[in-house]
Order: C-alpha cells, then structure tokens, then sequence
C-alpha cells in the first residue's frame, strides 16, 4: 500500500529500475530495484508492510524517516538507513526540503532468514565513512548495470556482489551496535600526535575511515569522553608536566601545544585545572622546596 503527497514540479531526476526476465525466478537473495533521486520540493510517503527490504543512502540534503509507527531516524548526507522486509514506514523532508538519495530493494525466500543471521532484521541507522559511502554507491550503480541486462549470464555476479554488499553492512552494523572494532589506541595515538584540535579529529576520523559525526559517537562511547575533551585533556597533562619539569617559559609552551597565543593557553589551563600556569609552577615550585 503506498500513499504518495508530493509537489511533483520539485522533481528534478528519478530513476527507478524494477527487475524483470532471469531475475524473477525464486532465488534465495536478490536485488529486486535500483532507485537514485533528485528532489526539490517536500514530499511525504509512506509504505506499509512491504515485501522487501530497503537500503537507503542520502547523498545529499535531509531526510526524516519513521519505522514501525514509532522511531524517527533523522538523515543526512552520508548516513544509511536499512529497513527490514515486513515494515511498516515511511519519510518526509524537511524544511530544507532539497535531497538527493540511492536506494536498493531486495526480495528472495531466504532474505528475512538471512537478515537475521547477519544482524540486519531490525530498522538501523548507519553513518557511514566517506570510503564506505563511495563504495556502496559504486556498488549499487554496477548492481543496476547488471539488473538493466536481465540476462540469465549476468545473474551469478549480481547475487555475488548483493551478498558482498550485505556482510559489509552486517559488519558496519555489529561495529555500530557494539563499539566492535573500533581502533581506540589508534585514535588516541593519532590525536596525541595532533597540535590542532578540530583539524586533528578531523584528520583522526579521515584516516581511520569513519565520518566525523561517527568517530565522535563511537570514541565517546568507548573512552566516556569526546574527542576534543579528550585532546584538551591531555594537552592539559602535557603542560602540566611542562611547567613542572622544564623551564620553557609560559609563552613557549603555549605555541608547543598548538595554541594561537599565550592569553588562549592561560585561559584553557585555569579553565581546567584551576590555576594559571604561573600559579601552578609556582604551587608546585612551594611542594618539591
């Protein structure tokens, strides 16, 4: 059942590609439709019960989907929502109202079973790193190619790179879900080595493949702190064992540090522990006398 209210003159490119030939026999898994849209107008639809399972890319503007009448998932360019055969949903802009988006339905006798071995039955959201984002439009877009044939030839390597395209979500989702795998050390280790805090996350999340709404989200949840909380803290331990060990002047440890001048560092350091950086070589000048 679908139920379509939309400015259809906001349209501005839509592509819908439904499999047919050597696609509809009962294959265990497949690709059943391949849907890029360009939209510049609001829109509100909804779809209920549906006999597939939906995968949804944003490239670009916002959405804000609802599943099973209750959670809303808000979005943005680069995060993917799956949603289950068997849901109920359905999406709307927002105030921007401009979007563009890659979707991918699939059918098949074994898909709901399979979903559930993967970890992939229930509605997720996924922010996905630039690398991962890349990769499943390219994905998508040679599954089309494929799907366009319908020729019994091109049906083994479809199949091959839709499964492909499942276990790479299923990892991405138990990763999410979990906090599994991500490189904790190596994002400390890479912040550490980082004078600038913004630009340091930024490079941090860029290397180790995550967008930067991602790595924040799982650094916090693996360390109990932010990245930038965690960068400040321990350029405050970095100076707290400079003005302790060392005879740098004030000024040369604020540049050491990555700040932009010394009034900047002073107001950080008293912020956070309490003490101007004068005060504190003093206090501790007082304790080892």
């Amino acid at each position: 059942m679908h139920s379509w209210r939309v400015n259809q003159s906001g349209l501005k490119n839509y592509v819908l590609h439904l499999l047919e030939g050597a696609y509809e026999k009962d294959w265990p898994i497949y690709p059943h439709a391949f849907e890029e849209t360009h939209r510049e107008a609001s829109i509100c639809y909804s779809e209920k019960n549906v006999q597939h399972m939906v995968i949804v890319l944003l490239l670009s503007g916002e959405l804000v989907y609802q599943c099973e009448d209750s959670h809303e998932f808000h979005l943005k360019p680069g995060c993917m929502l799956i949603i289950p055969i068997g849901s109920n949903y359905s999406f709307r802009t927002t105030e921007s109202k401009s979007y563009s988006k890659l979707a991918l339905e699939a059918r098949g006798t074994l898909l709901r079973a399979t979903c559930e071995a993967l970890g992939l039955a229930r509605p997720l959201l996924l922010s996905l790193s630039s690398d991962d984002a890349a990769l499943f439009e390219k994905q998508a877009r040679e599954l089309d190619g494929l799907m366009l044939s319908a020729c019994e030839s091109s049906v083994p390597e479809a199949l091959s790179k839709f499964y492909a395209i499942l276990l790479r979500l299923s990892i991405l989702a138990n990763a999410t879900q979990n906090g599994c795998g991500f490189p904790l050390s190596r994002a400390k280790a890479i912040l550490d080595n980082s004078t600038h805090d913004e630009s340091g996350i930024s490079n941090a999340a860029r290397e180790l493949g995550y967008c930067r709404a991602s790595f924040n989200r799982l650094f916090k949840r693996e360390s109990g702190l932010s990245p930038l909380q965690y960068s400040i803290q321990r350029k405050m331990e970095r100076a707290k064992h400079l003005l302790s060990c060392s005879d740098l002047p004030v000024k040369e440890i604020s540049t050491h540090l990555g700040y932009a001048n010394q009034l900047y560092f002073s107001a950080a350091f008293r912020k956070h522990c309490g003490f101007s950086p004068r005060a504190f070589r003093r206090e501790i000048s007082k304790r080892t006398t």
